[in-house]
């Protein structure tokens, strides 16, 4: 794995938040839509339809989703803090998760993880160029047949 300088502290990262999800068909998937702060750009991640109702839930009615892994972590000093957008591999994006405490940073395709970010109130972070990259991005294999053009979304706070 290659070695990023100041991962945290960079000028390069800007920070965005989670804005909303398309919910598309079960057991299909859904599109989890990220803003950066202003508002002004967003970009999409396709989600499965578990991880899009695991983030809807937290959201709405503030269940304690990930509550075991979350003692355990917590039981070991560790908290995750920071979620950052680094790549996009065969159309599937790559984050990596910084932890308070004594875990290294590791790195997760984001469809798999991002709820359990949300749910741990963890800040995320992308470069300015990911943007550019999800503008009429690669749908990965297992979303092919799925269509969310014109649905709309739910709202994340």
């Amino acid at each position: 794995m290659k070695k990023t300088n100041k991962t945290k502290t960079s000028k390069k990262w800007v920070e965005i938040v989670p804005y909303g999800i398309i919910g598309g068909m079960i057991p299909s998937a859904s599109t989890m839509l990220f803003k950066n702060k202003k508002g002004e750009e967003r970009f999409a991640v396709w989600f499965s339809e578990l991880q899009s109702r695991i983030a809807i839930n937290q959201n709405l009615h503030k269940e304690k989703v990930f509550n075991f892994v979350q003692k355990i972590l917590s039981s070991a000093g560790i908290t995750p803090k920071y979620c950052f957008f680094i790549k996009r591999e065969q159309g599937r994006d790559i984050v990596k998760i910084l932890f308070n405490g004594k875990l290294k940073p590791m790195e997760f395709y984001a469809d798999e993880v991002v709820s359990f970010c949300m749910v741990n109130q963890c800040r995320f972070f992308c470069s300015p160029d990911f943007f550019e990259h999800h503008i009429g991005g690669e749908i990965p294999k297992r979303f092919k047949n799925i269509s969310l053009l014109g649905k709309a979304p739910t709202y994340l706070n």
